[in-house]
């Protein structure tokens, strides 16, 4: 028996493009047939929830911790995405959002203890591993984001830009959280996905 259920229809691109994907069926005319943000659905009187279908198997279970959040799992029993919506009155605010499998982690620091010098690298991760690093950028020295917020950007961008080609060449719509969650990470030669293989 398949779940069904409201969901705010505001959204960022990526999930909007994965619901029809994965089997996410709207039960009323309008909603989540297309893409709009939140300021314009309000600006044309459109509804900001649709009630709707999930996908065979999946389910939807509320947090341990906040009664305006619920969590999306698919039939094998992964986490898929979340479900934030809060009304007061007649302000209502929220956000859904499903995840893609992988992921760039920002930022992680390290310090040389001989030098002092700080040091910054970008990575990839996987949801379905979360203990493993399946990539990591080169490690760029730190710059402090006060004082030179321009090049502390341009570092952090390369970094970014470097983890995504190394995902793009792999797992090409890794963006969308529709793709490759059914797919080995063996495949792609997991085990010299390390520092030393460069996209």
């Amino acid at each position: 028996m398949r779940t069904t259920t409201r969901i705010l229809t505001v959204m960022d691109l990526n999930t909007f493009k994965a619901l029809t994907e994965l089997g996410f069926t709207p039960t009323g005319p309008t909603g989540v047939q297309r893409y709009r943000s939140m300021k314009a659905r309000k600006r044309a009187n459109e509804p900001i929830t649709q009630e709707v279908t999930l996908p065979e198997g999946w389910t939807l279970r509320a947090d341990e911790h906040s009664r305006f959040l619920r969590h999306f799992y698919d039939a094998q029993g992964r986490l898929r995405g979340q479900h934030l919506w809060k009304r007061r009155g007649d302000i209502e605010n929220g956000a859904f959002r499903l995840y893609p499998r992988f992921s760039i982690n920002d930022g992680q620091r390290t310090i040389d203890e001989t030098t002092g010098i700080s040091r910054i690298t970008f990575s990839v991760e996987d949801r379905l591993a979360p203990q493993e690093t399946l990539f990591a950028s080169r490690p760029q020295r730190e710059i402090d984001a006060l004082t030179h917020p321009e090049q502390r950007k341009e570092l952090d961008d390369a970094g970014r830009r470097e983890c995504a080609a190394w995902l793009k060449k792999r797992f090409p719509r890794w963006k969308n959280p529709a793709k490759h969650w059914d797919t080995t990470t063996e495949t792609t030669d997991k085990a010299t996905a390390t520092q030393g293989d460069r996209p």
